[in-house]
């Protein structure tokens, strides 16, 4: 992946995964890894939030089209390096919480 080309978006508006059972298998442990890394990843990159629990429902019995969509998230990634969020510290800080009880 390191000579990958870089894609401005981490899923195709128009993706359709599905349980298919015609298409060849992958190996689920090596998906389950790509899965666990790009939700790891998910903690300072929200954008990809939504691509990567849509992939991560098929760790069960991944194909091949389960794959690529992984891959396809990885290549957004690997163009979108420097986004993300930078969490400080700071010894003022405070936490202000709100109920709503009716």
């Amino acid at each position: 992946m390191d000579d990958c080309k870089a894609v401005s978006t981490p899923l195709c508006p128009n993706t359709k995964l599905s349980l298919e059972y015609t298409t060849e298998a992958v190996p689920s442990t090596f998906y389950r890894s790509i899965i666990g890394s790009l939700l790891y990843v998910t903690v300072s990159r929200p954008d990809i939030m939504y691509s990567v629990g849509f992939v991560a429902k098929f760790q069960s019995n991944p194909k091949v089209s389960h794959f690529q969509a992984a891959k396809r998230i990885l290549r957004y990634v690997k163009g979108t390096i420097s986004y993300g969020l930078y969490y400080t510290f700071s010894p003022s800080m405070s936490i202000a919480a709100f109920l709503d009880a009716d």
